[in-house]
């Protein structure tokens, strides 16, 4: 009976300690907490051509960083990077930008911005995704051109 007691409550005491660890582990994946939002009104939709202006907020969830926050990288997809302030320090460990981009579109309708820090602190990511209106490229249509390049080239490959 004292045996499955200890027992019991050994097993209850990993399953504790276990939760802890994982629950430390989830709230920090990342070293850098990064957001980004759109200043001003948001579209539902937005077309070719449009400019938006984005802030970026990124905070240290450590309290030192050994990358400097000019090391931030950023990954586009089917917007362009214009232009964007230098970073502001609000406070330790919180630094802000904005960014002006273009959008320049995509197939799928989906635009997106990602900024990527990495360090040995595990680094940071965070992204926005805006919906934009799709590109869609014109079917190619043969001209008579194109019919008689054809014909000659055929002709040619017969003898």
């Amino acid at each position: 009976m004292i045996k499955e007691l200890f027992w019991q409550n050994k097993l209850k005491a990993i399953l504790i300690f276990g939760a802890v660890l994982l629950f430390v582990n989830i709230n920090q994946i990342y070293a850098c907490d990064i957001k980004f939002s759109v200043q001003g009104e948001q579209k539902e939709l937005y077309e070719v051509g449009d400019e938006v202006i984005l802030t970026l907020i990124v905070k240290y969830t450590h309290r030192v960083c050994p990358e400097g926050i000019d090391k931030t990288q950023y990954e586009t997809n089917g917007i362009k990077i214009l232009q964007g302030t230098k970073w502001k320090e609000f406070k330790p460990g919180l630094w802000g930008r904005k960014l002006k981009v273009e959008v320049t579109g995509n197939k799928e309708g989906k635009i997106s911005v990602a900024a990527i820090r990495t360090c040995e602190k595990e680094g940071g990511f965070g992204s926005i995704t805006l919906e934009a209106k799709p590109i869609v490229e014109p079917e190619k249509v043969e001209t008579p051109k194109d019919i008689k390049k054809s014909d000659s080239s055929d002709k040619t490959n017969e003898t």
